[in-house]
């Protein structure tokens, strides 16, 4: 009687033999959690991943035998990777390489390499920067405009150029100017605050406009006046504390300790929303709408004094 497990043998004895032709192999596992809700992954969700994990360790192994230099990859969103960890008993199996895009420098690189590209110039960053992008908005660096408009993230930084671009281009511009760049970030606004809508609208599908009772906000308040705002717009008293660690984890909302100059962003701590969220719980001070969303949401560009809960 034929048995199925001689088909996999040979199959298995063709892909060494094929694969030890190579100096390595790569398996690089991507969109997993694709249109998984952010911060709502279930249990068998992550009990997948773990499977799948556990399957690559195994693959691994059994390549090993034969010299095969075998390396899987598995992309995860980072609050996908913090239930994983939560929900694995033996961890430090894997290791793990995070990608943290908070560094400036990092953006410019980025920008340079595709400026040089599409273009065909050459020259550093500040070269290519300003033989296409006005250089200021007023007496700020452009560059820096745009980046503290951002959620630290790459597809926001491109997202914002391609618009600023095509507003100069339908407004028959050579280069684009410091009042296409503002015109751009009206467009960004939007789409940023609508995106962020959606993902926040999956964990909470009851409540269908999760942030537009933020129009017309002062982009300071203290706790409970964003407590106040999140019941209004339909949260109920249960998920209060939910809520606001979920918008604060996306960078909706910063934290402003009392004599700070500048708010702080989940991205710039590694989304240590504990951390992060003590000054406020001692009083000592107040949240901050992201400037990505402040013209979609028409706020109100004054500081109010933190209050005490």
């Amino acid at each position: 009687m034929h048995n199925p497990r001689d088909d996999i043998k040979h199959l298995e004895r063709a892909v060494v033999d094929y694969l030890e032709e190579k100096t390595a192999v790569w398996l690089l596992i991507d969109n997993l959690d694709k249109g998984w809700p952010t911060r709502g992954a279930s249990n068998e969700d992550i009990l997948i991943i773990r499977t799948l994990l556990d399957a690559c360790r195994k693959l691994q192994k059994q390549l090993s035998e034969p010299e095969v230099s075998f390396h899987p990859l598995v992309f995860l969103r980072n609050d996908i990777y913090e239930h994983l960890i939560l929900q694995t008993p033996d961890k430090g199996k894997d290791s793990v390489i995070v990608l943290d895009y908070h560094d400036p420098e990092v953006f410019k690189e980025i920008v340079l390499e595709r400026l040089k590209a599409s273009t065909g110039l050459k020259g550093s960053f500040s070269d290519l920067w300003g033989a296409v992008f006005d250089t200021h908005i007023g007496t700020q660096d452009s560059f820096c405009f745009i980046m503290e408009r951002t959620l630290m993230r790459p597809r926001d930084l491109l997202n914002f150029l391609r618009a600023s671009i095509e507003i100069a281009i339908n407004r028959g511009h050579a280069r684009v100017l410091q009042e296409d760049i503002i015109k751009a970030e009206e467009s960004y606004s939007e789409d940023i605050l609508l995106a962020i809508s959606f993902e926040i609208r999956d964990v909470f599908p009851s409540v269908s406009e999760p942030l537009y009772g933020f129009i017309g906000c002062p982009t300071h308040m203290a706790t409970q006046q964003v407590l106040t705002i999140l019941k209004q717009t339909g949260f109920s008293d249960s998920v209060l504390d939910r809520v606001l660690r979920l918008i604060v984890w996306f960078g909706f909302l910063g934290i402003q300790n009392d004599g700070q100059e500048d708010p702080k962003f989940s991205y710039q701590s590694r989304q240590n929303l504990e951390k992060m969220l003590s000054p406020v719980k001692q009083g000592h001070a107040t949240f901050v709408v992201h400037p990505a969303f402040r013209k979609a949401l028409e706020c109100r560009e004054k500081k109010q004094a933190p209050l005490l809960d």
